[in-house]
């Protein structure tokens, strides 16, 4: 359930591992269900969580995969949330049905989003590694949701 609605939706990419894990404990010989149980019931008060801030923002998938990419590799920062809603923004004008197989506006998009990121070597002293990690994150979030 969780893995095939990851494709779907932004909440449940951060849940997956979580999820895995206590399969995983499940297939184990050595069954501890209060330990499966008090994990499973954490991950779907993080999903409701998840679900109703990103209701409170009023964010697209898109938007939202882009803020919680940001906030794993930067931090929760408050600016985040603006400079997601800067970012698509920007890329909207270049999405349509079908943009994700035309090489020129993909590539477009991609000049975008690394445009964008730059401002982040400096404001969060990240590295050019870390830089290109989260910009392939973000990219690939785009790809999915956008």
């Amino acid at each position: 359930f969780i893995i095939i609605d990851k494709q779907r939706n932004p909440i449940y990419e951060t849940l997956t591992e979580k999820v895995e894990r206590i399969l995983k404990l499940w297939k184990e010989k050595t069954k501890d269900f209060e330990k499966i149980y008090n994990e499973g019931t954490k991950i779907i008060e993080e999903i409701n969580k998840l679900r109703s801030r990103q209701k409170q923002l009023a964010f697209t998938d898109l938007e939202y995969s882009i803020l919680l990419t940001m906030e794993k590799t930067l931090g929760i920062d408050k600016n985040l949330t603006q400079d997601t809603q800067d970012l698509t923004a920007q890329l909207q004008p270049h999405m349509f049905k079908g943009w994700q197989y035309q090489q020129t506006t993909r590539k477009t998009i991609e000049r975008e989003i690394r445009k964008y990121l730059r401002k982040y070597i400096k404001q969060y002293s990240l590295t050019l590694t870390d830089l290109e990690q989260l910009y392939q994150k973000i990219t690939e979030s785009v790809k999915t949701y956008g």
